[in-house]
């Protein structure tokens, strides 16, 4: 089963890489971002071969260390970890970019636009990257909520201001 497990969820990440490269490219079209699957155990074991060998230890620990439950998918940006070489805005472009993957890949499965609710969109972001996600984001076609303590500027979007629970 775990197995079965992982050889779906790899099939899922190759498709989900094909699109997210596509989105960020729109947003960081000369930036170095490299997606890495990690199955939860050594490549050059097989699963019931790394748990066989684990087991004594596992049993004393009480957990099971390697295994379908410890898969991963590992962010690089410029050669390092994301989380330690992109800025707080790269990071946000980075996530939103998968975010939007995500939904491009559901909406072909399903056939339904999904719905965006994003809070604080303009945080972290300069201006340029602001009007690059509003931009993208419209393209989408999906209903979109965005909640946010600045005013965002866009032809197409529609701004309600709620003060005081009061519309």
């Amino acid at each position: 089963m775990g197995n079965k497990l992982t050889e779906a969820r790899y099939r899922y990440f190759q498709i989900f890489l094909s699109v997210v490269e596509k989105e960020l490219s729109f947003f960081m079209e000369n930036e170095k971002i490299n997606f890495t699957w990690k199955q939860g155990w050594p490549d050059h074991k097989t699963l019931e071969d790394s748990i066989r060998d684990n087991i004594s230890m596992d049993m004393e620990r009480g957990f099971t260390r390697e295994g379908p439950h410890r898969a991963d998918v590992v962010i690089k940006y410029n050669s390092g970890n994301v989380s330690q070489t992109a800025s707080r805005g790269q990071q946000k472009i980075i996530t939103v970019a998968m975010q939007i993957a995500l939904s491009v890949i559901t909406k072909r499965a399903t056939s339904k636009p999904p719905i965006f609710l994003i809070d604080e969109l303009t945080s972290e972001l300069d201006k340029n990257n602001r009007e690059k996600l509003l931009t993208r984001l419209v393209q989408l076609k999906y209903q979109i909520f965005i909640t946010g303590t600045d005013p965002l500027q866009h032809s197409t979007m529609k701004m309600f201001h709620v003060k005081h629970g009061e519309l």
